[in-house]
């Protein structure tokens, strides 16, 4: 039996709306945080392709995504966008445009 990191997140809960990544040339994905309203890491996970949609374990609340480069040399380069007041089933995508 082989268990991913995404099935301990359970297929019953619920999701955010999907990170998107446009022009990636990296060889490295980029991590994504979630935050709950309180500054508190909820999930992280790499993103393993284009987009990726981040589950959270409470439907209710705002949540804060940040797509982070862990590969780059300074702090200043490893954020590279951060989403505020996420929903849970919130329509549209998070668009990360590099």
């Amino acid at each position: 039996m082989t268990i991913t990191v995404a099935d301990n997140g359970g297929a019953s809960n619920p999701t955010l709306p999907p990170v998107v990544l446009s022009n990636w040339k990296k060889k490295t994905s980029p991590v994504v945080q979630v935050c709950d309203a309180n500054g508190r890491t909820v999930s992280m996970a790499w993103m393993t392709g284009k987009s990726f949609a981040p589950v959270v374990f409470e439907p209710d609340g705002l949540y804060t995504i940040k797509v982070i480069c862990p590969e780059a040399k300074d702090e200043q380069c490893r954020l590279i966008k951060t989403f505020e007041n996420i929903r849970v089933n919130q329509q549209g995508e998070l668009q990360v445009k590099i």
